[in-house]
């Protein structure tokens, strides 16, 4: 036999066969074992190779999505009901101050007669809109807030605008909105001051209709001086009152003028300062005409009619 084939080794050779078989027992009872032992673990790892596939982590994404989509939607609904009702409020907030200026409007376009009623008319009008927009937006406030406990700061912020308040304590309560009564009241006093402040010889004379060709006239006030005596009209500071004043003023010494021509003994009986009036010769009643304004309208501003108002909340992105 030749050397080499000699040395050539075969594992069904007595020795190595038994080495063989033992290896392969080996082996076999190798994997048995990873097989029993760790197969439970195998098992329960196994779905974590599945990811998102995850029999239990599946649910729980589909059901953070459906919350993350609801929450997003909720949060498009808020955004959007918050600005509209900014929207809300600024509207209200113009129409405060419209009611404002046009109370102004009123005020400084009325003659003394005429300055409560027509204020009064545009201050009640005005307060039946105001009611209802009032009522709306304080709702939808309320409404909101309950739902924006954990909203952003600027909505949070925005809710708790003053604007609705401050109009319901003054033009929502219309002729009785107590800014607008004190700038009355201030108004009756300047008058009265005025008057007070002319040293009249006689106040409120009434003219009849055989004197007054508008049927009956009041004078408001006759001053008597050594210089002159003069038929005085009071009128607040603005041009319409001023104008139908000055008108009045001529109309009520023409009628002065016709009583004494008519009349002289018993207007001197009635009014005997008046004398004063008549020149030395008794041929002539010397009187003028005149207008006294007094402050009403120049300074009062659109503001002095109703309760400070915030600028009106900025809507947000939706």
């Amino acid at each position: 036999m030749p050397l080499c084939d000699a040395a050539r080794l075969s594992l069904s050779d007595g020795y190595w066969m038994s080495v063989s078989s033992g290896v392969d027992a080996a082996a076999k009872a190798t994997a048995a074992a990873w097989s029993e032992r760790y197969q439970p673990v195998i098992a329960a790892c196994e779905p974590l190779g599945l990811g998102r596939e995850h029999p239990q982590l599946a649910p729980v994404l589909d059901e953070l999505r459906k919350r993350a989509a609801a929450n997003r939607s909720a949060a498009q609904q808020l955004a959007h009901d918050y600005n509209t009702w900014t929207s809300s409020v600024k509207r209200l907030r113009e129409l405060a101050v419209k009611a404002r200026a046009d109370l102004r409007e009123a005020a400084c376009g009325s003659t003394d007669d005429q300055l409560h009623n027509r204020v009064d008319n545009v201050a009640d009008a005005a307060a039946r809109e105001l009611v209802d927009q009032i009522a709306a937006v304080d709702g939808e406030a309320t409404r909101l807030r309950g739902v924006a406990a954990k909203a952003p700061p600027a909505i949070v912020a925005g809710l708790r605008s003053t604007i609705a308040p401050a109009i319901g304590k003054g033009e929502a309560r219309g002729r009785h909105n107590p800014r607008l009564e004190a700038v009355l009241a201030t108004i009756g006093k300047q008058r009265a001051s005025s008057v007070k402040g002319l040293a009249c010889a006689y106040t409120d004379v009434g003219l009849g209709a055989a004197d007054c060709t508008a049927g009956t006239c009041r004078i408001a006030c006759v001053k008597v001086e050594p210089h002159g005596c003069s038929v005085v009209e009071i009128a607040a500071d603005n041009d319409f009152a001023t104008s139908d004043a000055t008108a009045a003023s001529e109309r009520d010494l023409r009628g002065l003028k016709a009583w004494y021509t008519r009349d002289r003994a018993g207007l001197f009986a009635r009014h005997p300062n008046l004398r004063k009036c008549e020149t030395p010769d008794a041929k002539d009643f010397v009187v003028a005409a005149t207008v006294v304004t007094y402050p009403a309208c120049v300074k009062l501003t659109p503001n002095d009619l109703g309760e400070p108002l915030a600028d009106a909340p900025a809507s947000i992105p939706e």
